[in-house]
């Protein structure tokens, strides 16, 4: 039976992720817990900037769907 290191990392589920509300806010790649940075005001006021550019020129060519936010890969 192999014993950890000291400073092997131990990969974790969803699961055992979801029941460690104090880890928050942060990802799981690949079975470790990554923290995110929290974005700040000028991020979404520039995100919503762009949208908003990108929405009427797709309305008004005709050519193309803007979404924003997390999404699945392929629109309904």
């Amino acid at each position: 039976m192999a014993i950890l290191q000291k400073n092997e990392e131990r990969l974790i589920t969803g699961e055992e992720l979801a029941r460690h509300p104090e880890l928050q806010p942060c990802e799981l790649v690949n079975g470790r817990v990554v923290p995110m940075t929290l974005t700040a005001f000028g991020h979404g006021d520039l995100a919503s900037e762009v949208d908003f550019r990108l929405r009427v020129h797709a309305k008004e060519t005709g050519r193309g769907r803007v979404a924003v936010g997390d999404r699945d890969l392929y629109p309904p």
